[in-house]
């Protein structure tokens, strides 16, 4: 049966693997936020880790995109501005009941 964009699923997701999936990604999504809002410190070498699980932020920036898939490094103010707008919609999708 097809899903339609009325379809809900609850919050937190079922137990499982999509459900355990889902609740990875959210928490990958809020740690990568505190870290740049500046609440929390993590040295660059692990942020850019964290960077490059979530590609989904930051893939079809036209820079990375255009540069077979390899992204600015976490010395780039303007590239992490524009992944920090990227995470809200993402995490608001993965704490809502509508995925």
């Amino acid at each position: 049966r097809a899903l339609s964009s009325a379809t809900t699923f609850p919050w937190p997701p079922p137990a499982g693997a999509v459900g355990a999936f889902l609740a990875r990604e959210r928490a990958l999504l809020v740690e990568i936020r505190a870290v740049l809002t500046g609440e929390r410190a993590l040295p660059e070498a692990e942020l850019e880790t964290l960077i490059d699980r979530a590609d989904y932020l930051w893939a079809h920036f036209p820079d990375c995109a255009g540069a077979g898939g390899r992204r600015p490094g976490v010395e780039d103010s303007g590239f992490l501005k524009r992944l920090r707008v990227e995470i809200d919609p993402f995490i608001a999708l993965l704490s809502s009941n509508e995925i």
